[in-house]
């Protein structure tokens, strides 16, 4: 059997941790790899977290500590980042010493490719496969030394065909790349999710824009905008975390913009979710407005299984997502007017609108499904267990 060390660095619960979660425990039902978890912060709510998901969990590699991102700005974040200097070498040093035991090397992040690689680098000829799950890295340039890190593992999995292209472009070899698309687990949470989630009062019709952080690159702006050429009866629910910075600035400007155009009132900021399926479950439609270049689009995936219209930028992995005009809409942020074109249809047909949503759930149920991704996935693990004897960093 293939035994996989999956060492991972908590810094807020996004989609990647939401993959982890999800997509581990099937994988090691699997049979064919032994997964193993390492939280490299000590994060003990994770790492029991894990356990309670049937995870076995690796203790004792690196201190306990909140992660090495830092929130503050300027000469503090400079500050920050070189405190943490020593615990990152100790993180590093621990890993190497546990990847003697493990086959393969299988991370998400890029924080987690660095300290992995250089662990490796560590041990001699022998030593363990490295494998990244790469989720994305965006439109502008991507961190130092990705390609170099990046072609030292044994295979490198894209989350869609966009983050392969990207990859490709960049200099990644294209033998080593393939292409396994996200999953998603619905947690429905209780019975009655309207009052247990505290949701506003619902009147007339729902968007909602579902992001996990407030973000100018994530397009709420243009929903809003939308918003004022809609009927008074059209309300947005817009999710995201407003105690950050950017993420309060964000909210803030987006109040601004609401104001400007007699909407604040339809305006709800609901701050950062824990729930956002009970959300989604009472919204008439989805929509991801992203000008970034998302690597796949969960929300959008999540919104397809509940049976909701989805209407998604052009942007990254996200048309890849929706696959075709039968199962959502997909407009273009930079062409004015197209995302009102698609609002207008979906909320001026309502049987039209209803027949999309089954033709995307239907895409949902067997393109999303974590037993795809399992299976998947662990074929790609087994391929770079067969590797692992040589490369060099």
């Amino acid at each position: 059997m293939t035994r996989v060390l999956v060492p991972y660095m908590l810094s807020f619960p996004g989609g990647v941790h939401r993959v982890l979660c999800d997509g581990l425990p099937e994988l090691a039902r699997m049979g064919r790899v032994r997964v193993d978890y390492a939280e490299l912060a000590g994060n003990e709510e994770d790492m029991g977290r894990m356990e309670r998901l049937g995870v076995p969990v690796l203790r004792g590699i690196g201190p306990r500590a909140s992660g090495i991102l830092s929130a503050r700005r300027g000469v503090a974040r400079v500050g920050d980042r070189l405190v943490v200097i020593p615990r990152l070498l100790r993180i590093i040093r621990q890993l190497s010493t546990a990847a003697r035991r493990y086959d393969v090397l299988y991370v998400h992040g890029y924080r987690e490719l660095v300290f992995a690689a250089l662990a490796i680098a560590l041990l001699g000829r022998r030593r363990p496969a490295l494998v990244w799950h790469c989720h994305g890295l965006g439109d502008g340039r991507p961190p130092p030394m990705t390609v170099r890190f990046a072609n030292t593992c044994a295979r490198v999995i894209g989350v869609s065909d966009d983050v392969v292209g990207r990859l490709q472009e960049l200099g990644v070899s294209s033998r080593k790349l393939r292409r396994v698309y996200n999953a998603v687990l619905l947690d429905r949470g209780p019975e009655d999710p309207a009052k247990a989630a505290g949701l506003p009062s619902r009147h007339g019709q729902t968007i909602l824009v579902a992001s996990a952080s407030l973000r100018p690159a994530k397009g709420a702006h243009l929903v809003v905008q939308a918003l004022a050429k809609l009927p008074s009866s059209v309300n947005l629910w817009l999710t995201g975390d407003t105690k950050e910075d950017v993420g309060r600035d964000t909210a803030a400007a987006l109040v601004r913009c609401a104001e400007s155009l007699g909407v604040a009132g339809r305006l709800h900021l609901l701050g950062r979710r824990a729930d956002i399926v009970n959300v989604i479950q009472h919204a008439d439609v989805v929509v991801v407005p992203s000008l970034c270049r998302e690597g796949f689009g969960l929300v959008a995936a999540e919104a397809m299984l509940l049976c909701k219209p989805v209407i998604v930028s052009n942007r990254g992995g996200l048309p890849e997502v929706v696959g075709s005009p039968e199962c959502g809409w997909t407009f273009d942020p930079d062409v004015p007017g197209d995302l009102d074109r698609c609002l207008v249809d979906v909320l001026g047909n309502r049987q039209r609108a209803q027949q999309v949503a089954r033709l995307a759930f239907e895409r949902a149920t067997t393109r999303f499904a974590y037993e795809r991704w399992a299976r998947e996935v662990s074929v790609v693990l087994e391929e770079a267990a067969a590797t692992r004897i040589g490369g060099h960093f």
